[in-house]
């Protein structure tokens, strides 16, 4: 597995979907104002990190049909360059360390939660 094809699976295209978190800032005319900037970038970040995880196990739950279709065949895990361990340790990673780290969550806690969460899709 590549970094690359990690990079393609998390779906960056799609990150411009989260930029509608910096709207508060140009109505309220806050964009250069150092500490909301700085705040709402990591946000916008933590945003696209969950995002990215749920595009990644949707396609780990839809493996079998995106291998058969005509353009989801090309997509990084449907094409065999990721594996689905690897795919399935990212995807309980990334969504709630995105999420719970919005709210101030430790980045452990959020590992156990993800991992959890794995462990009971799994059993």
């Amino acid at each position: 597995m590549k970094r690359r094809d990690l990079f393609f699976a998390a779906r960056p295209k799609h990150w411009v979907k989260n930029l509608f978190v910096f709207l508060p800032l140009i109505f309220g005319q806050k964009l250069f104002v150092y500490p909301y900037n700085v705040r709402t970038l990591v946000v916008f970040a933590l945003f696209s990190l969950a995002a990215s995880g749920t595009y990644l196990l949707n396609d780990l739950i839809d493996l079998g049909a995106d291998r058969f279709h005509r353009t989801k065949r090309l997509r990084p895990l449907a094409a065999g360059h990721i594996s689905r361990s690897s795919a399935a340790w990212t995807c309980a990673a990334v969504p709630p360390g995105g999420r719970d780290r919005t709210f101030g969550v430790s980045h452990r806690k959020a590992l156990r939660q993800g991992l959890l969460g794995l462990l009971k899709r799994i059993s």
